[in-house]
């Protein structure tokens, strides 16, 4: 047959093919009158099925890179140096790896059957030096505590500043001398007033605080 005796046949017999190409593109329903029922439900934990799966491949990262990638070893030796940088370094190098916060919450309570808002922070520092497993809010709260108790000198407005900085901490992690430029603090006079109100020590404060946070 011809192009043009092809054509033709087509024009002729356009249902036809319009029929034929509805009957291949037609996809069976099944449909059923049974009630709906979940049969299992599981956790994925990115590589990792199991919650002590995932623990254990984070718990070997942490083995294998301590001493290798510089915002973690500071998290585990030198916490007082953290900064907002070395803590983006830090979310970018566990994202790439598959691990985060929530998984490893969730993994550990699975495991233990222990509620427990702890930190990655708090992970590593478990893993790498043995410290104890607690929640960023505990951690934090025991700090300014013991601040305030190694100070009973303390004035009202030196502890009222102590609380300010609590609830800072409690949304960030770092506290530093940058940390005064945030707008809850710069609203009220920034580094220079706070410094002043505990009378030129703001830093020795501000390292108090640090050594507290990461100390037994």
């Amino acid at each position: 047959m011809s192009v043009d005796q092809a054509v033709e046949t087509v024009k002729k017999n356009r249902d036809a093919f319009a029929y034929v190409r509805g009957v291949h593109q037609e996809r069976h329903k099944f449909i059923s009158d049974a009630q709906d029922e979940i049969t299992s439900h599981e956790r994925g934990y990115g590589d990792a099925t199991r919650p002590e799966d995932y623990l254990r491949e984070f718990y070997a990262f942490i083995d294998s890179n301590i001493n290798e990638i510089a915002a973690l070893n500071i998290v585990a030796t030198r916490p007082k140096e953290l900064t907002r940088q070395s803590l983006r370094e830090q979310k970018l190098i566990f994202d790439r790896n598959n691990f985060n916060e929530t998984m490893l919450q969730t993994a550990w309570k699975q495991m233990t059957n222990e509620d427990i808002a702890a930190d990655i922070i708090s992970f590593i520092r478990q893993r790498s030096i043995g410290d104890a497993l607690v929640s960023k809010e505990e951690r934090i709260h025991s700090a300014i505590i013991k601040t305030k108790k190694a100070h009973s000198e303390l004035s009202k407005v030196q502890i009222n500043w102590l609380e300010r900085i609590e609830a800072y901490l409690l949304k960030e992690i770092v506290l530093n001398k940058e940390s005064f430029e945030a707008p809850q603090f710069k609203i009220k006079g920034g580094y220079a007033t706070i410094d002043k109100a505990f009378g030129n020590r703001l830093d020795a404060i501000i390292d108090e605080i640090n050594s507290h946070m990461y100390t037994a």
